[in-house]
């Protein structure tokens, strides 16, 4: 992927990389010190170093091998937070040898999620982020948030701590400028009233002077003593890699009882990067491509791997930051990464004169910008279901544990989203005889007879996914409809076209619906079942749709209940057309036209040929038709004897705009156009025969095509 060449950066951006930096060194160390108290005390030195080294890493590759103008990126919390969930039990399962069990499952953690990552952007999955549910995603946010803001207190008291030792007055003065700090940092970061850059200013000018303090008042060793600081580290810093005898000693028999939750983690980071990678893409207007981005962060982290540093990836409000200090060339964030790995190499000793309420008030400001928002939302929703699984969410990850507290919402989502699909009216269009049609062209009194009966047949057009719960709010709208009919429904024809499944139980419930309703004398046909069942694991029974009652579309589906109404006041076989008309033709008009035969499925009329002929059927049937546009046909018209076709291209001269295709053996008298100009100056009155004949054909049509549309604005 080539990178876009920049100019060099300019005095003011270079000025604005040096918050830039202080906010990624700082927060490498505060999540190196979350994570490594308390067990693994021992190894936050090395852990530190790694950190800072990882951090600077991805933010100089993805800086640089990203297609955003301008993009921070370093060490997430996201991870961070949900790692120290699951690691407790693996780490206490270690035992002695914990901290080399903690920075082996670092190593895999980070590649695991990149190959995880690169893997994602090669299936082009990256778009999925958008069908995830919200109320999940903000709630998981705000979650996070709550545990990096009692995180970032415990940082401060100097190791993990019941809440409840907030409340004593010997431990206000370690964690209330740690709260402070960070609600500072978290108001400096959100306020339109002070410049952006004042975010980093803050920090460096809280170190200062807690330093300056320390030389003023001569009690340096008293206060490292006491833990207020993150260190001291030894000079020089314990940079190395992963090494096999860290890996021999992993307990992985026990490592493996874990998968579950860590493949929560690698699921819960890959959705992190997508969240906030599509929030950049939004404002940079959609140009950029996911799936690019994520394949980026993936390599990045898999290069951070051998480190054990810590998961990286694209950094919202740091990029926001970047923007907000006039930062446009993307050679600033390259050179914020590649600072931040000298500091790790040369500089990683210096991470531990860092004040741990600064550590801890960096975390604090980072929950406070991930809660507060959600809690003024919160406030402000108007629903409820999804405002309590938020709240359950939220508590869950706080008291229980975060992949608890995600599939916590995966449920509740999934269980609120049942819920109001089964109250989605299944229904896309109802339709009764004067509303819907078939195509076939019908002699008048048949036509008639069908407009008479027309709210005697009724169609249903269903829509979406059908189980249990809209199924059944289908049936009990159906049977209320069949009850509540002015007139007795005695045809009905289910169409499942725009169905994109239905499950057994649903099918279960129409099995015991279409038996109900035919009990009643209700005849029921099935109109694109074949179709759905090619989309649809569980096949539909014959006992709910017999093979008879099967039809490929809607237009075969209203044929053939118009076929049996009419059958049923004629019992012998319903007349398509009218043979009258061929019949009253004269002896005379007759000589003039010459006959034509054709097999069943052969063309008549082909699209777009000239029309230079008109068909006047004899017997059999043939069907005007049309490309869907999807490979399949649509079908316009059906015409049995007596139907003319292609009379209007043939008077005005246009191409035919359809096929018509004989659907059985037909025979058809052709009339060509030199044959009618010949009879309009020779035999004038054979011509006007044929004339009236096809005005009173076509004015028929109409009157039928009138007729059904008064009724359906009725």
């Amino acid at each position: 992927m080539p990178t876009i060449a920049t100019p060099r950066p300019g005095p003011a951006e270079l000025l604005a990389s040096i918050p830039l930096v202080f906010s990624q060194l700082g927060m490498a160390i505060s999540l190196a010190t979350l994570l490594f108290t308390g067990a693994l005390a021992d190894g936050l030195p090395r852990a530190t170093a790694s950190a800072i080294i990882g951090a600077g890493l991805v933010a100089a590759l993805i800086g640089w091998r990203s297609r955003f103008d301008v993009v921070v990126a370093g060490a997430q919390d996201v991870p961070v937070v949900v790692l120290l969930a699951v690691s407790a039990p693996i780490v206490a399962d270690a035992g002695d040898d914990a901290v080399a069990t903690f920075v082996v499952l670092l190593a895999l953690v980070a590649l695991t999620i990149g190959a995880t990552m690169v893997l994602a952007s090669r299936f082009r999955i990256g778009t999925l982020v958008r069908f995830l549910p919200m109320t999940v995603i903000r709630a998981f946010i705000a979650g996070t948030g709550w545990l990096l803001f009692v995180g970032g207190l415990q940082v401060a008291l100097d190791g993990p701590a019941p809440l409840s030792e907030l409340a004593d007055p010997g431990r206000w003065l370690r964690w209330l400028p740690a709260f402070a700090l960070g609600a500072l940092i978290a108001w400096l970061s959100t306020t339109d009233r002070v410049p952006r850059w004042t975010v980093g200013a803050s920090i460096i000018a809280t170190v200062v002077v807690f330093h300056v303090w320390l030389t003023v008042a001569g009690n340096r060793t008293e206060v490292e003593d006491g833990g207020w600081l993150v260190g001291p580290f030894p000079p020089g810093g314990r940079i190395q890699l992963v090494t096999p005898s860290e890996i021999a000693a992993v307990p992985w028999s026990g490592l493996w009882v874990h998968t579950g939750a860590l493949v929560a983690l690698v699921g819960v980071t890959v959705l992190g990067t997508l969240l906030n990678v599509s929030a950049m893409d939004l404002r940079e207007g959609g140009r950029v491509s996911i799936d690019d981005e994520l394949r980026v962060a993936g390599v990045s982290n898999m290069l951070v791997a051998p480190f054990a540093g810590l998961v990286g990836y694209h950094l919202l409000g740091d990029t926001t930051l970047a923007r907000g200090m006039g930062v446009r060339n993307r050679t600033v964030p390259v050179l914020v990464g590649v600072v931040v790995m000298l500091a790790g190499v040369w500089g990683g000793h210096l991470a531990g004169h860092l004040p741990r309420f600064v550590a801890g008030g960096m975390l604090v400001s980072l929950g406070l910008s991930l809660l507060v928002p959600w809690l003024t939302d919160l406030r402000g929703a108007a629903d409820l279901p999804e405002r309590l699984l938020g709240v359950a969410i939220v508590v869950s990850m706080g008291s229980i544990g975060v992949l608890e507290a995600v599939t916590l919402g995966v449920v509740g989502a999934c269980a609120i989203f049942v819920t109001r699909y089964s109250r989605i009216d299944p229904i896309r269009l109802a339709s009764d005889g004067s509303m819907v049609t078939s195509a076939v062209d019908r002699p008048p009194a048949d036509q008639r007879h069908l407009d008479d009966t027309a709210p005697s047949r009724l169609a249903l057009e269903l829509q979406g996914y059908l189980f249990f719960g809209s199924i059944s709010r289908f049936a009990d709208g159906l049977r209320h409809r069949l009850a509540a009919a002015e007139s007795p429904i005695t045809s009905l024809v289910i169409d499942v076209r725009h169905v994109t499944g239905i499950d057994e139980t649903g099918l279960e419930v129409l099995e015991g619906l279409a038996a109900e309703i035919r009990a009643d004398g209700v005849d029921v046909v099935w109109s694109a079942v074949d179709g759905l069942e090619g989309r649809n694991p569980v096949p539909f029974p014959q006992t709910l749709a017999p093979d008879d009652d099967r039809f490929d579309d809607l237009d075969l589906a209203i044929e053939a209940v118009e076929n049996r109404e009419l059958a049923s006041v004629a019992p012998d076989e319903p007349t398509l057309g009218d043979p009258a008309v061929v019949a009253a033709l004269s002896e005379e008009l007759c000589d003039e036209l010459t006959t034509a035969h054709f097999a069943p499925g052969a063309t008549v009329i082909a699209h777009g040929e000239p029309s230079d002929s008109l068909h006047i059927v004899a017997s059999g049937w043939l069907s005007v038709s049309v490309d869907d546009g999807t490979g399949g046909r649509r079908r316009l018209r059906r015409f049995g004897p007596g139907g003319f076709v292609g009379e209007i291209g043939f008077h005005t001269g246009a191409p035919r705009s359809a096929d018509v295709i004989a659907d059985g053996e037909v025979e058809t008298l052709v009339l060509d156009r030199a044959t009618w100009l010949r009879l309009r100056t020779e035999r004038p009155e054979l011509a006007l025969e044929l004339s009236d004949r096809i005005v009173t054909a076509t004015a028929d049509r109409l009157a039928s095509l009138s007729s059904r549309h008064t009724r359906a604005l009725r």
